[in-house]
């Protein structure tokens, strides 16, 4: 997917087609590569890539960690989730890369490896998480806090397009306890 598509992507969060999404759903097997694009009060409008896997608590689906269907099997995807598509499997390549040019705002692809999810990316607009000193893009960590060291499951980072660069909304930046801000 190219940045144009990418952007064009992020910035059409606020539409869901909620036929398609559960056409799609009604398709997807475990390890299927999908991309699913959801909408976030804190984390804004972001897209994960990356193989479909059974959850162990509650046999729905999910993708990155993210929940694609309110009940498994169920066919009902959570309200979160804004679109839906089959996508390619993502790309298991390790890049070199710099968080510390990465900042509040820029759009970012990031992959992650997080058992059992296995390889997976995220793409999003990074929100700083203040009270710990942590970049995220879709609740997960670039950065350990502190902030300028790569987060543990981060294997590569790439701006798409830097904060000043860009039309999207970005969300505020997170002031809460920490406790439940991001992922990891």
């Amino acid at each position: 997917m190219n940045d144009h598509t990418v952007l064009d992507t992020l910035g059409n969060g606020h539409r869901r087609d909620l036929r398609q999404i559960k056409s799609v759903l009604g398709k997807i097997r475990e390890k299927d590569a999908v991309a699913a694009t959801v909408r976030s009060e804190p984390f804004g409008v972001f897209m994960i890539r990356g193989s479909a896997i059974l959850s162990v608590a509650t046999e729905g689906l999910l993708v990155g960690g993210q929940p694609l269907e309110t009940v498994a099997g169920s066919g009902n995807p959570v309200p979160d989730l804004i679109g839906l598509t089959r996508a390619e499997t993502v790309s298991t390549t390790d890049a070199d890369f710099d968080v510390t040019v990465v900042g509040h705002g820029d759009i970012v692809e990031a992959s992650f490896e997080q058992q059992p999810s296995g390889r997976f990316t995220v793409t999003g607009c990074v929100v700083e998480a203040a009270l710990r000193d942590v970049l995220t893009v879709g609740g997960w960590h670039l950065t350990e806090p502190g902030g300028g060291i790569p987060a543990v499951r981060l294997c590569s980072l790439r701006v798409v397009a830097p904060a000043d660069t860009h039309s999207l909304p970005v969300p505020g930046r997170l002031r809460g306890t920490g406790a439940g801000d991001v992922a990891g």
